[in-house]
C-alpha cells in the first residue's frame, strides 16, 4: 500500500489510538510498528484471530495482563552471564504470574468449547515453573527469610 494510500485512510490516527489501548511497553512497540496487510489469507487469518478474541472476551471477561512489565532488557542481561536485580528477578516472576493468569482463563472458556485460532496462541504460553520456583528461593533469600 502506497504512502499516500495510508495517509487518505488515517492509519496513523488508527495505530495512534491502537498504541494508546496496549499495556506493556513491548505492545506499545509493536502496534506502533504496525503496517496495513496486503495478502488475502493472512488478512482473513487476523480477522478471524480478532473476531475469536472479541468473542471469547465477551465471554469470559478481559484478559488478565495487569502487572506485566517488559523484562526483555533483564533476559539479554541474563543471557549473556549478567546479574539480576532483586527488582528485575521480581519483575520476571510477575511475568510467569500473568502467564499463569492468562492460561487458567484460556481453560476457563476452553472447557465449554474450542477457541479455534487462539488455541494455538494460548498454546505459545510455556511456564518455566523451576525458573519461577528459582527466583521466589532468591527473592526470599535477599530479604532474609
Amino acid at each position: 500500500m502506497d504512502k499516500r494510500s495510508i495517509k487518505t485512510l488515517e492509519f496513523d490516527k488508527i495505530i495512534e489510538r491502537l498504541t494508546a489501548r496496549a499495556i506493556s511497553p513491548a505492545g506499545k512497540a509493536m502496534c506502533a510498528a504496525l503496517l496495513p496487510m496486503q495478502d488475502f489469507d493472512g488478512i482473513a487469518r487476523a480477522l478471524e484471530e480478532t473476531t475469536q478474541a472479541l468473542e471469547f472476551s465477551m465471554k469470559a471477561g478481559h484478559i488478565p495482563l495487569g502487572g506485566i512489565k517488559d523484562i526483555a532488557p533483564s533476559l539479554k542481561r541474563a543471557e549473556i552471564g549478567g546479574i539480576l536485580s532483586v527488582e528485575e528477578l521480581f519483575n520476571i516472576g510477575e511475568f510467569i504470574y500473568v502467564c499463569k493468569k492468562v492460561l487458567t482463563y484460556a481453560k476457563s472458556v476452553e472447557r465449554r468449547e474450542r477457541l479455534g485460532i487462539l488455541d494455538e496462541k494460548f498454546e505459545e504460553i510455556i511456564l518455566p515453573t523451576v525458573l519461577e520456583r528459582e527466583i521466589g528461593r532468591c527473592i526470599q533469600t535477599s530479604r532474609g527469610c
